[in-house]
């Protein structure tokens, strides 16, 4: 079970990053 919550802790953790830069970059242009 910790290993499952951990896993979906770090795919949240990319899927945020990736959303983060995606709005930087367009705010940017």
């Amino acid at each position: 079970v910790l290993k499952t919550d951990f896993k979906n802790l770090v795919i949240d953790i990319l899927k945020w990053g990736f959303l983060i830069k995606k709005i930087l970059t367009l705010t940017m242009v």
